[in-house]
C-alpha cells in the first residue's frame, strides 16, 4: 500500500528524481551512434559561445576605469578615482 506505481521512482525520498521514456531514448540513440556521428551531434547541439558585442563593450568599459583610476591613485587624485572605481562598478553591474 505505501509504494509508488511508477516504475523507477521510489516514494521514500531517493533524492534523485524519476526517470522518462525521453532518457531512455537518448541513452539508447547516443550508443548506437558511431563516434563521429556522436561528435557531430555534440558540436551542433552544443550552446553558442560567442560573446556579445555589449557584453564586450562593458568589460572594457570596467577595464578603462580600473586603468584611469590607477593612474589617478598614483597622480594623488583620490577623489576622481574613487568616482572612477564607482563608474566602474555601475559598468560591471551591467555584465551579471
Amino acid at each position: 500500500e505505501g509504494t509508488s506505481t511508477a516504475g523507477a521512482h521510489k516514494r521514500c525520498g531517493s533524492g534523485s528524481s524519476p526517470r522518462t521514456i525521453c532518457d531512455s531514448r537518448s541513452a539508447t540513440r547516443a550508443a548506437s551512434l558511431s563516434a563521429k556521428e556522436l561528435a557531430t551531434l555534440r558540436a551542433t547541439s552544443r550552446k553558442d559561445t560567442r560573446m556579445a558585442l555589449s557584453r564586450i563593450a562593458w568589460l572594457l568599459t570596467v577595464f578603462v576605469c580600473l586603468v584611469t583610476a590607477t593612474l589617478l591613485v598614483l597622480s594623488h587624485y583620490r577623489g576622481y578615482a574613487a568616482v572612477t572605481i564607482a563608474v566602474g562598478i555601475s559598468a560591471a553591474i551591467n555584465l551579471f
